[in-house]
């Protein structure tokens, strides 16, 4: 019955019986935790491609990655988008220079099966018009549609994961306090959306794991960001914003800080942290920073990040580069490093 529901309702490609009982059969093999991976491709827009970095995160944000003795919870993540991958569920888009997924896809088939399943599941509510239905059950809400005022008179108060897509992502056209009574949410995706300021009512959301505010316009985080206590990714790359605040050092579960600035003609700048960065020590990605602030050096004690295994610091001075030597060798994990000198 399932076949014959997916090969007469969902337009696909290649189009064969043989096809479609293969991708069937792939699909009800999959455990639990692979299935929901699987799902969450209903998010993204048709014909969108995510990149893996970001699919990733996601994933272990929403706990979907189950704990595997002696590896990191990305590299089981890797390790489920390359099976999805080679069950043909899930394309590639491009490849990186290591032979890794770099951005990924599911096919028009693929994506109508997700949809159907998931809204006979309760998994996900995609905005793609302006009178969507929201069941009181569903738990994450993409919006694929931004239009005035939208999200007006709906209960979000049992949502857990946020997103925005679609050509005008424009914040404004929400409302004021959108945010105010997504109580349960745990993840945030507002990646390109057309935000300038950032959202107050954000710091009140204590379950959140996943905050993603890239290429906004925004230029500042409140110290209150330290109320965001469970938080453990948070993506800052190609705003305005310069400097961290010290609330930052007080997210003790912060696994990925990611944050650059955009200088002078678009060029990628590091990003001021202060004093004190030593004390997240369960950092495992931290990129891109500058090695030092006003108050001096913040080099030495990176050599407290012993769980770092990616580094990003710009302006190494040159007095800097034994503690740096020093505090890198005490990063036994530590796959990748990229600095820049500053000759002075």
């Amino acid at each position: 019955m399932e076949f014959k529901k997916v090969h007469d309702n969902l337009e696909f490609e290649p189009g064969s019986l043989e096809y479609i009982g293969k991708f069937l059969q792939s699909y009800y093999h999959l455990s639990s935790n692979l299935k929901s991976c699987f799902m969450y491709f209903c998010n993204f827009p048709e014909d969108y491609s995510v990149t893996r970095g970001r699919l990733i995160l996601l994933w272990i944000a929403e706990g979907f990655i189950e704990e595997k003795r002696g590896q990191t919870l990305e590299q089981v993540a890797d390790e489920y988008l390359d099976e999805l991958v080679q069950m043909s569920l899930v394309q590639v888009s491009r490849w990186d220079c290591e032979g890794r997924v770099r951005s990924c896809r599911v096919s028009n088939l693929a994506r109508g099966f997700i949809l159907s399943k998931s809204e006979k599941e309760n998994f996900v509510t995609v905005f793609t018009r302006p009178h969507t239905n929201l069941s009181q059950k569903h738990r994450h809400l993409s919006l694929h549609i931004c239009t005035t005022n939208i999200l007006q008179g709906k209960d979000f108060s049992h949502v857990r994961t946020f997103s925005m897509f679609g050509r005008d992502r424009s914040f404004e056209l929400l409302g004021r306090g959108v945010f105010s009574n997504f109580r349960l949410l745990r993840v945030l995706d507002l990646e390109n959306a057309v935000l300038l300021v950032f959202p107050q009512e954000v710091v009140t959301l204590n379950l959140l794991r996943y905050l993603n505010l890239r290429n906004t316009k925004i230029d500042s985080l409140p110290k209150s960001i330290k109320n965001l206590q469970n938080l453990i990714v948070l993506d800052l790359r190609q705003t305005f914003v310069l400097e961290l605040p010290m609330g930052i050092l007080e997210i003790p579960k912060l696994l990925n800080l990611l944050v650059d600035c955009r200088g002078r003609n678009n060029a990628t700048v590091g990003v001021e942290v202060s004093q004190g960065i030593g004390c997240l020590k369960w950092l495992q990605k931290l990129s891109l920073i500058k090695a030092n602030n006003k108050n001096g050096s913040i080099v030495e004690e990176l050599g407290n990040l012993i769980e770092l295994r990616k580094l990003g610091i710009t302006e190494l001075k040159n007095k800097d580069s034994c503690d740096f030597c020093t505090s890198i060798e005490k990063m036994e994990n530590l796959f990748f490093v990229c600095s820049t000198l500053l000759y002075v």
